[in-house]
């Protein structure tokens, strides 16, 4: 599976911290609440680049936390 697995789309979680301007253990947070996209390989456990940068365009100039779905 790894063979075949883009490493370029996906960062670490200390990658994304840095990408989103937020704490590590918030993007773990973030993780375990399934709020950003996350792919198992043989290495650990990665977060895909498009889910950051989806996070980051729906985030731009709001203030606050971001607002649950209500399910």
């Amino acid at each position: 599976m790894d063979s075949n697995f883009d490493f370029d789309r996906v960062v670490s979680a200390k990658e994304a911290a840095d990408l989103l301007e937020l704490k590590l253990q918030t993007v773990r947070v973030m993780i375990s609440r399934h709020e950003l996209e996350t792919c198992e390989t043989r290495l650990g456990r990665f977060i895909t680049l498009d889910s950051v940068e989806e996070y980051k365009r729906s985030r731009l100039g709001v203030i606050g936390r971001p607002k649950r779905e209500k399910s």
